[in-house]
């Protein structure tokens, strides 16, 4: 700014950005103020005074003196967009599970946990909170219990509901290392797997709280979660999980619950998901693929023109029990007479071992593929008995993934529908799935009805407070970045003290043309330096704030870049977050890379992490989360 033979401008050179002058005659310059707290910004020359902002304020300083003033605005306005108001829309679903015989679902609804009919009744918000964050949702067996993990105390905790929204919450306070995601019951319901952004996996036992961890993995890929989790034995005795070896191959291992000890199932030497048990207890199925070798190292360009398929593989629990694949030979049965020797009191009585059995001298030479061809395939799992389901993925990930059902008994492969993901009830005979916006319940590994079983999501309205929701906003991009920032010293930054010198701007969070809801989450990262300022600050009419605000939070949830363009949010570009979980709401494989990733290496990672996500539900295609 020049005024006469002065030139105003800013700078940082004393530490903070402050305003200064340089007097083109005496080629001197000064220090025209002082701030150590906020940065002076937007500063502007006219009719020989300057005005700028800092620390939320506009000031005033008559040019040729130093000593500015602070103005006092006020202005009576009553802003539709911080009314609290009633939302409603499909793009608001973000996860979700399936009651144990499929007459409800449960999903995580922007925030909150609702239960859904399957055909008759009316949705049921269980939390009802404007200020807390619930997500996760996970439906006990027995079907009396929701689980879902909440930040309603400031900290995320395990909260375990009745169904029908009525008694006691139980809240068991988690000790991992701030985020967690995909709780899982055992068959008894009186467990619950779940994971942390540590990529640790522990289990609950519900009666006592008390938290055991079974493993972690060794290596970090990237993304908020990894989805540890394979299944529970039928018996509730073991736990099959995946583990991120120090070669970046995935290997099965079998976690004895009664043992607390962890067995490795395969050798290592193959990318291994989705492990997942039989309801008899003689099988465990999973994915192995053999060639992903160059397309795991997501860091490495070597992967740009490679590909991996995956198979199918099945092993033999007990040493007695015969492959369902072993070679087949017609032979004449010849009828044998009855032997009535032996009386009843001869007969033997013996008892078999309750529980699984698994016999692991030489169990990995009952590993055998099945005779399914390689693919792009995710999402193993088994509804009925001698059922198996997995889906089949396009390898451009354009378009939808198609369910196969393979009848083990028949050795029969056959398609079911297209679809984005599903979740199988408890009892193997309902599930839930996505396809496009749109969610149903059939009958598990059957072709849907059409024209039947898709859930009213339209029904659904939850209550809104955008100012109480802000704080809580604001609270977990900063827990977000204390529990993700790769260095445990943030840079030296005393980040305690950095959000209580931010949040004292949150109850001025208008809906003003020049507000910026996330701009107080971005500018405190900056001021803890992890992260570069924006080139320019955004502006916002009236009507788009609350959009803006959500989408704040969705890239507080998204694992998306460090610089995320948003172009269907007017005024706004260069949005800056840092890598946050993504765990609120789960993509389908082909979103997720044709929005995010290009690179075949990153797509396979992808794949593969989504591959074990608790439901897949797709994301909205406007509007905020």
């Amino acid at each position: 700014m020049w005024v006469g033979n002065t030139i105003y401008f800013r700078s940082d050179r004393n530490g903070e950005f402050n305003l200064f002058s340089y007097n083109t005659s005496t080629k001197k310059v000064d220090a025209i103020t002082s701030f150590k707290d906020f940065p002076v910004l937007n500063a502007s020359a006219i009719n020989g005074s300057l005005i700028f902002e800092q620390a939320g304020y506009l000031h005033t300083i008559a040019t040729g003196e130093s000593a500015s003033k602070k103005l006092k605005i006020g202005i009576a306005a009553d802003l539709l967009e911080l009314r609290p108001r009633f939302v409603k829309g499909d793009q608001y679903v973000r996860s979700g599970d399936i009651s144990a015989t499929g007459q409800r679902a449960v999903i995580d609804f922007r925030g909150d946990i609702i239960t859904v009919p399957a055909e008759k009744g009316d949705p049921r918000n269980l939390t009802q909170t404007v200020s807390a964050h619930e997500k996760y949702p996970a439906w006990s067996p027995d079907g009396k219990s929701i689980a879902y993990f909440s930040d309603a105390s400031g900290e995320y905790q395990l909260y375990i509901e009745q169904q029908d929204g009525k008694g006691e919450i139980k809240k068991f306070k988690l000790n991992g290392t701030g985020f967690y995601a995909f709780p899982r019951w055992s068959p008894n319901s009186k467990m619950i797997s779940f994971t942390d952004n540590g990529r640790n996996l522990y289990v609950l036992e519900v009666n006592n709280g008390a938290i055991r961890k079974i493993d972690s993995d060794e290596l970090y890929v990237p993304g908020p979660f990894r989805n540890i989790f394979g299944d529970w034995s039928s018996d509730s005795k073991w736990i099959s999980y995946t583990k991120v070896t120090e070669t970046q191959f995935k290997r099965v291992y079998l976690y004895s619950i009664d043992q607390q000890k962890s067995f490795a199932l395969t050798d290592g030497l193959s990318d291994a998901t989705d492990p997942i048990f039989d309801k008899g207890g003689k099988y465990l199925f999973f994915f192995a693929s053999t060639d992903a070798g160059p397309v795991l190292n997501w860091f490495d360009q070597s992967n740009n023109d490679m590909i991996s398929n995956n198979s199918i593989y099945l092993v033999t629990l007990q040493k007695e029990t015969i492959s369902p694949f072993a070679k087949e030979s017609d032979e004449e049965k010849i009828k044998e007479a009855p032997d009535t020797s032996k009386t009843k009191k001869e007969t033997t009585t013996d008892k078999k071992p309750a529980g699984l059995i698994i016999d692991w001298e030489g169990i990995q030479n009952r590993i055998i593929d099945l005779p399914i061809p390689a693919g792009n395939y995710s999402q193993l799992g088994m509804g009925k008995e001698g059922m198996l389901l997995y889906v089949a993925n396009p390898f451009n990930f354009q378009g939808p993934g198609i369910m196969h059902k393979y009848d083990i008994g028949k050795r029969k492969d056959e398609t079911v529908t297209e679809m984005d993901g599903y979740i199988i009830s408890a009892d193997g005979n309902k599930m839930l799935y996505s396809s496009g916006q749109n969610f149903f319940i059939s009958n598990s590994g059957e072709k849907p009805t059409p024209g039947k079983g898709m859930l009213n999501i339209g029904a659904i309205q939850v209550k809104i407070d955008p100012v109480a929701e802000w704080p809580q906003i604001f609270d977990e991009a900063w827990r977000v970045n204390r529990d993700y920032f790769y260095d445990p010293a943030m840079h030296g930054a005393d980040w305690p003290a950095i959000k209580k010198k931010y949040e004292v701007f949150l109850p001025h969070l208008l809906a003003g043309r020049h507000v910026d809801a996330e701009q107080v989450i971005v500018d405190a990262r900056y001021d803890g330096h992890l992260a570069r300022p924006l080139r320019r600050r955004h502006l916002l009419d009236n009507e788009r704030i609350e959009e803006v605000v959500h989408r704040a939070r969705l890239a507080l949830e998204l694992d998306l870049p460090q610089q995320l363009h948003v172009p269907d949010v007017g005024g706004v570009e260069d949005l800056l977050v840092l890598h946050p979980p993504r765990a609120p709401r789960i993509h389908t494989v082909r979103q997720v890379v044709g929005r995010q990733h290009t690179r075949t290496g990153q797509r396979e990672h992808y794949r593969q992490e989504l591959s074990q996500s608790h439901i897949y539900l797709p994301p909205s295609r406007t509007g905020p989360p």
